[in-house]
């Protein structure tokens, strides 16, 4: 192993205590930890990137905690935790690029340490525009596009459909201040009136109670009737639009991608989709073929390399490996991919890109830092207080085609290039009271708007 880049992931959820885990997660955990796996194991076996150099992977579980994240990434590198593969104590200073996290509160955590250390971040789903400050979090860059695309992207399409009144929920956390400011920025630009600004979870997490409060003060405005989220947990807002039919005929609201596509999000939100009372923008991403292809023949009986693999399985095939209250699972096991609700991660592929970045950028410091046909790692490289800078600047350099058939790279400032795709819940034909996400690009949020009675 002569590269090692740990990645942080959730593979569980929160615990009772910010340095403890819960439950399994069911999404953005073990897929993006094989995701992670798949990306290694691909660069390894291509002779383009990294020639006569392997890299070796470390998966970490930060459990949807930024105390976690911080804290257990801090105390690595000051040896008050080690890690062993085979017994073998991992040295950190081997360790030149960190893959994560996918929230922004847990990466700025984590950057706060690795920019004290020189060390390369990135992200594959941090979008939170206080991570675009150069000068505090010079050493981060990520595959995701951040939340100042995403106001632009709202922006656009409310001028497409000539919507100049709105108003504004946000949340008092990162991801709600910075993205509207940023939104009221390019609002006042382009002459767009945003009628009030409510803000939420002040104290801490949004209740039912706050939520519905916060919605009703919707009605002091009513002529604005387009209502844009900006909040990192959407589902109080939505349980509570769900239920009320006055808020649903009255107002249409747009989702940022902490709603987006994901079916655990629109879950139970029949309602909503029957009345067409929401557009979401959500990240741009496609599937990678090959990584289903990837986690296919592996089961409980033959792999046994990710140690959190078995709990994903119960919990995707609702069955048990060891007895319990659910059923037992069958004697002949099937991969992942063919079970009944498995969906592909959005994130895999922005995990993919972020590790093949990292590659990139570790093959372009070998070749300014090694001497002339030197292959793997020259004991230059090794010693070179350069390095790790070197991989950055490589990994910002790193351009390729990806899933989405697209090329991909970072902007000068280690953003990604990445947009949004915009969904609208529709009926499907022929199928009365079901209804899937199509995309928006149509006129017919303008119509909705239109046919609302005004008051």
């Amino acid at each position: 192993m002569s590269l090692i880049i740990p990645g942080l992931f959730d593979v569980h959820k929160k615990g009772p205590t910010p340095y403890t885990c819960g439950e399994i997660n069911h999404k953005h955990g073990v897929q993006l930890v094989e995701a992670f796996h798949y990306a290694i194991e691909y660069v390894n076996k291509r002779e383009d990137i990294l020639p006569r150099v392997t890299i070796g992977g470390i998966a970490l579980d930060v459990c949807e905690s930024p105390e976690r994240a911080g804290n257990l990434v801090a105390n690595i590198h000051s040896k008050n935790i080690e890690l062993k593969n085979n017994q073998n104590t991992l040295d950190p200073a081997r360790f030149d690029a960190y893959i994560g996290t996918i929230e922004s509160e847990s990466s700025i955590r984590v950057a706060d340490v690795l920019n004290s250390l020189g060390i390369p971040q990135i992200s594959y789903g941090a979008t939170s525009l206080k991570l675009m400050d150069q000068m505090k979090y010079r050493y981060f860059i990520r595959t995701v596009p951040a939340d100042d695309k995403q106001a632009r992207a709202i922006v656009s399409f409310l001028k497409r459909f000539e919507l100049f009144h709105v108003q504004v929920i946000h949340s008092f956390d990162s991801v709600g201040e910075f993205g509207r400011e940023e939104f009221s920025r390019l609002a006042f630009l382009n002459r767009i009136c945003i009628a009030q600004n409510i803000t939420v979870g002040r104290t801490g997490s949004v209740d039912e109670s706050e939520a519905r409060s916060a919605l009703s003060q919707l009605y002091t405005t009513p002529d604005a009737k387009v209502v844009i989220l900006f909040v990192d947990d959407p589902r109080p807002f939505l349980e509570e639009i769900e239920r009320d039919f006055s808020l649903r005929n009255t107002f249409r609201f747009i989702g940022t991608d902490k709603w987006g596509e994901d079916p655990d999000v629109w879950e139970g939100l029949e309602n909503i989709k029957r009345n067409q009372s929401a557009v979401v923008f959500d990240i741009e991403t496609a599937d990678l073929p090959l990584f289903d292809q990837y986690l296919e023949p592996k089961t409980p009986d033959t792999y046994t390399f990710n140690p959190w693999f078995n709990e994903y399985y119960e919990l995707v095939y609702n069955c048990s490996l060891s007895g319990g209250s659910k059923p037992a699972c069958p004697a002949k096991k099937y991969g992942l991919p063919r079970a009944k609700d498995y969906i592909q991660d959005r994130y895999v592929l922005y995990v993919f890109n972020a590790v093949l970045s990292a590659a990139i950028g570790a093959q372009k410091a070998l070749e300014k830092i090694c001497p002339p046909n030197v292959q793997g790692l020259c004991n230059l490289f090794r010693t070179s207080g350069e390095r790790r800078q070197e991989i950055l600047n490589g990994a910002k350099q790193a351009r390729f085609t990806d899933a989405t058939k697209q090329p991909f790279f970072f902007t000068e400032s280690g953003q990604s290039d990445r947009g949004y795709h915009i969904w609208e819940s529709l009926e499907r034909p022929g199928q009365p009271g079901t209804y899937y996400l199509e995309d928006a690009s149509s006129i017919r949020f303008r119509y909705l708007l239109d046919r609302m009675t005004l008051k």
